[in-house]
């Protein structure tokens, strides 16, 4: 019996790990999405004081800070 429960907490923490991966996935990619369309309204200003190098680090710096924020809570 022991064996049984024990294989059977084995298979469920596997498809729960599996399942809150998927959900953090899903996540993070709407997340990009719409940051990625959320540049399109970014004024030229911005772009030309900051540098299109620094705004694309920023974007890709937050979003792993999101990612890891949300992999941790789920």
């Amino acid at each position: 019996m022991t064996i049984v429960l024990r294989f059977g907490f084995f298979i469920s923490s596997v498809f729960a790990h599996y399942a809150f991966t998927e959900i953090a996935q899903d996540i993070t990619f709407t997340l990009r999405k719409k940051l990625l369309l959320h540049l399109k309204s970014v004024s030229m200003n911005e772009y030309e004081t900051l540098g299109s190098g620094e705004v694309s680090s920023k974007l890709v710096s937050d979003m792993q800070t999101l990612e890891g924020f949300i992999g941790s809570a789920l």
